[in-house]
């Protein structure tokens, strides 16, 4: 074989690879991303919770 068709079959697989690895690096970033906002929301109603709670207690001495 040429050295040039090798080296075009190379970019070829070099490009499906990158392709693929982009993909990979989008679905890792989108997950990341839901995992924040699970977070976040897991915080948010931990937080209105233990105000919920404080409130109960305050309540409960006055």
């Amino acid at each position: 074989m040429p050295p040039q068709i090798l080296f075009k079959q190379y970019i070829i697989i070099h490009n499906k690879r990158q392709f693929y690895l982009d993909l990979y690096v989008l679905d890792v970033i989108k997950r990341a991303e839901n995992e924040i906002k699970v977070i976040k929301m897991i915080l948010f109603s931990t937080v209105q919770i233990v105000c919920f709670y404080i409130i109960i207690i305050l309540s409960n001495f006055i």
